[in-house]
């Protein structure tokens, strides 16, 4: 193939994969390690469960970073607006739906 390792003949139980796939299957691991020790999540069983949630969330950051979040939220809303430019819009030729046939 000229980039450095040659396609064999897998034995049974062994798969030859190239090298820059392995990398992306080792950076996935690393990056899926990661947010199993610092991302959380739950379950609200109704509206005010997760009412109480949300304020725990809230209460628990740090004053920059619940500005940061406004902020964010504030420039999400003039993008939307038509503030700072044209309204985005969802590309038509990302994908689209067929029949199913058969």
């Amino acid at each position: 193939m000229g980039i450095g390792w040659k396609a064999r003949a897998a034995k049974p139980g062994k798969v030859f994969a190239p090298p820059a796939v392995l990398e992306f299957q080792a950076m996935q691991s690393r990056r899926a390690n990661e947010r199993r020790k610092t991302w959380t999540g739950g379950v609200a069983h109704g509206f005010s469960e997760m009412q109480e949630a949300d304020l725990a969330f809230w209460m628990a950051a740090t004053p920059s970073e619940r500005i940061r979040s406004v902020t964010m939220l504030i420039d999400e809303m003039r993008v939307m607006g038509g503030e700072d430019g044209p309204t985005p819009r969802l590309q038509r030729t990302v994908g689209g739906v067929r029949a199913l046939r058969g």
